[in-house]
């Protein structure tokens, strides 16, 4: 789906995601300084990995007190 000039969204069986169309909108920097700053300098699949270790852990957690 064209949601403008600059941006996609698309969809199939894997998941739905935005695709930029224009990629000097957010540059490579401007990307790397969000990163840096949201995940706290560590490198974003460390902070996928420990998100997911999060998140398995705490459904583990519920599975088990049933």
């Amino acid at each position: 789906m064209q949601v403008s000039d600059s941006m996609v969204i698309k969809a199939d069986a894997a998941g739905l995601w935005e695709q930029i169309a224009d990629p000097t909108q957010m540059t490579r920097w401007f990307a790397w300084v969000f990163d840096h700053i949201v995940t706290r300098g560590k490198s974003f699949a460390d902070f996928q990995r420990l998100n997911i270790r999060r998140t398995l852990t705490a459904m583990k957690d519920d599975v088990e007190k049933r």
